[in-house]
């Protein structure tokens, strides 16, 4: 059978839900003005049928090491993972997560959109930025062999995390709506939010959400009830679905101020809010003026009640990063030290503002370069808003 024929009938088998659409939004999808319209097309048919084996297995698994587990003393009390059990049905689906993991890795290292790396004899995996694009000479990894993209290593570092991690906390992880009040009051918080139209994280998903829904929908149906991503409530500017530019920053800028002034109301009050934000190299013009992003985060934080008494910049891009295709990466972040605004706050105009900044910034910069240190959050506060 020629290979157009075998991808044909290894597609026709899938089930609909590996048939998932690949969003338009050119900017991080750039497969899709070559024909890939849908998630399952990013894999030749080999790796659809490895990826396709490999996920059915993690149920067999799964049914597999319950019994066992039952042989071995487990309490047989049917509680699955989802309702916080601990019994034998838990610990098989426990397990069976950590496959799907691996199942993941698995999937970023099995696409058609790898591709070899000459100057270290190393193949590339499919997210080496955070895009889907187009790859013309794609390398392809064997799953049983002994080099990089086997399987067998993509379960031994899930393992070693498994084996160094400690077991002394107990921490929890559930999917919430950032804009409604989710959590209870005194929170310390620490948060990294969507960085305004840098990334479409919901879209760039789908890739792994068709793989680990097939594995673990079983597991918990709650969070895979959906055949894709959820993506209306993504707190980011996508002119695609809010239908220009306008209306995509309004919703950002509306979003995060209501996202920050939940976090205002319930954070712990002797512990400040501290915000990460990360921009892309060129996100800063050559005059020296910001990017609607940026602007429309500030905006946000003003809105929300919050005053900022410190910023950190920390450089969090590593040597790795895609030089070569000229990529609009992200470069370096700030950190917000935030507190909850005063009613009493003074409120200053934009010409006292600036007169402070003239002020305070050369005092910063020379205590800056003198200890090789920064001031503290004491230091750095000022009243008021522009």
């Amino acid at each position: 059978m020629s290979d157009a024929g075998e991808s044909m009938t290894v597609r026709g088998e899938l089930q609909e839900s590996l048939h998932v659409p690949i969003s338009t939004d050119l900017r991080s999808m750039g497969g899709t003005l070559y024909g890939l319209t849908h998630f399952d097309q990013l894999f030749a048919a080999r790796q659809l049928v490895a990826m396709v084996t490999f996920s059915d297995l993690v149920n067999d698994a799964r049914e597999r090491i319950w019994r066992d587990a039952m042989d071995c003393g487990y309490a047989d009390d049917d509680a699955s993972l989802d309702d916080d059990g601990t019994g034998a049905r838990a610990y098989a689906e426990a397990v069976s997560v950590y496959l799907a993991i691996a199942n993941s890795k698995a999937a970023n290292m099995w696409s058609t959109l790898c591709f070899w790396m000459n100057d270290r004899g190393a193949m590339r995996e499919t997210f080496a930025r955070q895009a889907v694009p187009m790859v013309w000479d794609a390398a392809e990894a064997n799953p049983f062999s002994c080099s990089g993209g086997n399987y067998l290593h993509f379960v031994s570092r899930g393992a070693m995390v498994i084996e160094f991690a400690t077991t002394d906390l107990v921490a929890q992880a559930f999917s919430a709506d950032a804009q409604l009040r989710c959590l209870s009051d005194s929170c310390f918080i620490s948060t990294d939010p969507p960085y305004y139209d840098n990334i479409g994280y919901a879209d760039l998903s789908d890739f792994f959400y068709i793989w680990l829904r097939r594995s673990l929908r079983l597991v918990y149906p709650s969070l895979f009830e959906t055949v894709a991503v959820p993506k209306t409530e993504e707190l980011v500017a996508a002119p695609y679905r809010h239908g220009s530019k306008r209306h995509a920053e309004t919703f950002f800028r509306d979003g995060m101020a209501q996202v920050l002034s939940n976090l205002a109301a319930i954070v712990h009050p002797s512990a400040p809010i501290t915000i990460y934000y990360a921009f892309k190299q060129f996100e800063f013009k050559s005059d020296g003026a910001a990017s609607r992003g940026w602007e429309a985060f500030m905006r946000a934080m003003i809105d929300s009640g919050l005053m900022i008494t410190a910023a950190w910049p920390i450089h969090c891009e590593g040597p790795s990063r895609l030089n070569a295709l000229q990529v609009n990466s992200l470069s370096a972040a700030v950190v917000f030290v935030c507190r909850r605004r005063p009613e009493n706050a003074e409120t200053i105009t934009r010409h006292q503002f600036i007169r402070q900044l003239d002020q305070l910034i050369p005092q910063a910069i020379d205590r800056m370069t003198s200890l090789g240190g920064y001031p503290n959050e004491e230091n750095q506060e000022v009243s008021g808003q522009q």
